[in-house]
C-alpha cells in the first residue's frame, strides 16, 4: 500500500462508478474506499500533517511518500471497517468518487511519487440524466435540467484534459458496452496496469456480477414509489440537438 499507485474511479454520477469499484474491489490485493468529495480539504489536511512532521525532523526526502500514505489512510477512515481490515493486506488502495475528475490537478499534486491510475466511467446522457432526475437521494437531482446537462458535458471536458496530459494512466470503462458474461474483459487492462494477477476464480466472480446500484434498487432503499419520470420532449431535444454531445456520443460509441 505504501509504494503503489492509487486507482481513482470517477465520472458522471449514475455512470457505473459503483459497479467499477465493486469489480476492482473483488481482487484481494485491491481496496477501493468510499466517496470523498472534498479533495481540496483532503490535500490541506495532509499538508498540515506534513508541516508538523517537519518540526519533528522527519527526513525531508520521505515527505512526498508520507503525504500519499496519509491521504490513503484518510480515505480509509471514512470507509467501512471491512475496508479498513482489507487494506492491511492490499497492495493497492484507491477511491471511488463521482465527479472527482475535476480534481485531477490536485490528485497529481498529492500523489507526486506514485502517480494515480485513473478510471473514467462513461454512460450516455439519456440514461444518466433520466436516472439523476428520478433519484431524490442524489443532491444533483434538484438542479435545473440545463445545469445537469452542462455538468454532464463538463465531466467529459475534464476527461479530455486528463487523456491529453496522462494518456498512459487513464482508462475508460463504457457502461453502455457491458456484456455480463464477459465483464472481466472491460477491466483486464486496468488490473494489468496495477500489476495484480487475476486467476480463473476471480475472473468467474467478476463475470458473475449482476447490475450494481440500479435506479430500481436505490428507489426501493429510499422508499420512493412515485412513478418513473421520463425525459421530456424538450429535454430530449436539448440532448440530441447539442453538437458537443454528438461528438461525445461519437467518441464514446454510445
Amino acid at each position: 500500500m505504501l509504494n503503489t499507485p492509487p486507482v481513482i474511479i470517477f465520472g458522471n454520477p449514475r455512470s457505473g462508478t459503483r459497479m467499477c469499484a465493486n469489480v476492482l474491489d473483488l481482487h484481494p490485493e485491491i481496496c477501493i474506499t468510499d466517496e470523498f468529495q472534498n479533495v481540496g480539504m483532503l490535500n490541506n489536511l495532509a499538508n498540515q500533517q506534513i508541516s508538523s512532521f517537519m518540526k519533528k525532523r522527519v527526513d525531508p526526502d520521505s515527505i512526498p511518500l508520507r503525504k500519499e500514505f496519509l491521504v490513503k489512510n484518510y480515505w480509509l477512515m471514512r470507509s467501512s471497517l471491512k475496508q479498513i481490515d482489507k487494506s492491511q493486506s492490499s497492495r493497492v488502495v484507491g477511491n471511488k468518487t463521482p465527479r472527482a475528475e475535476h480534481h485531477y490537478e490536485l490528485y497529481e499534486e498529492i500523489f507526486s511519487v506514485n502517480k494515480p491510475i485513473y478510471v473514467y466511467c462513461a454512460r450516455n446522457a439519456h440514461d444518466v440524466l433520466r436516472s439523476i432526475k428520478n433519484l431524490k437521494n442524489i443532491q444533483w437531482s434538484q438542479l435545473p435540467f440545463d445545469e445537469l446537462f452542462e455538468n454532464y458535458k463538463n465531466s467529459y471536458r475534464a476527461l479530455a484534459i486528463i487523456q491529453e496530459k496522462s494518456p498512459e494512466r487513464v482508462f475508460v470503462v463504457n457502461v453502455d458496452h457491458y456484456e455480463s458474461s464477459e465483464l472481466f474483459s472491460f477491466y483486464k487492462n486496468i488490473f494489468n496496469s496495477l500489476e495484480v494477477g487475476c486467476d480463473k476464480a476471480l475472473i468467474e466472480k467478476i463475470n458473475a456480477l449482476g447490475p450494481q446500484n440500479t435506479m430500481q434498487k436505490v428507489r426501493s432503499m429510499t422508499k420512493d414509489d412515485s412513478p418513473i419520470a421520463e425525459l421530456s420532449d424538450e429535454e430530449l431535444a436539448m440532448i440530441d440537438g447539442c453538437p458537443e454531445y454528438k461528438k461525445i456520443k461519437s467518441d464514446m460509441l454510445f
